[in-house]
C-alpha cells in the first residue's frame, strides 16, 4: 500500500507561512526594541543600544519564533497526510 504523499502545493504554503510568522516576530522585535531604547536607559548599559538588541533577537527570539513555525508545520503535515491516508482508506472498495 502506498504511503500517503504530502501534496506539491503545500510547500509553497508552508514558505509563505514561515515567511509570515517570521516577519511578524521581526516587525514586534523592531517596535518593541525601539519603544525601549526610546525610554529612559536601564542600568545595564550595554543593553541600551541596537547592536546588544539585534544580538539578543538572533541568538534568542529568532530560533524559538523558528522552532515554533517549524512545530506548527510538523503538526500540519501529520495532520494532512492522516487526512488523505484516512480519505484513500474511506474511498477504497
Amino acid at each position: 500500500m502506498a504511503q500517503p504523499s504530502i501534496p506539491t502545493w503545500f510547500h509553497r504554503f508552508a514558505l509563505v507561512q514561515a515567511c509570515i510568522a517570521i516577519s511578524g516576530v521581526t516587525i514586534w522585535f523592531l517596535v518593541r526594541t525601539e519603544a525601549l531604547l526610546a525610554g529612559p536607559p536601564s542600568p545595564d548599559l550595554y543593553a541600551n543600544n541596537w547592536g546588544f538588541q539585534l544580538v539578543v533577537f538572533a541568538l534568542v527570539w529568532l530560533p524559538l519564533a523558528s522552532i515554533a513555525t517549524i512545530s506548527i508545520l510538523v503538526a500540519e503535515v501529520i495532520v494532512l497526510v492522516v487526512l488523505r491516508g484516512a480519505r484513500r482508506s474511506f474511498n477504497a472498495p
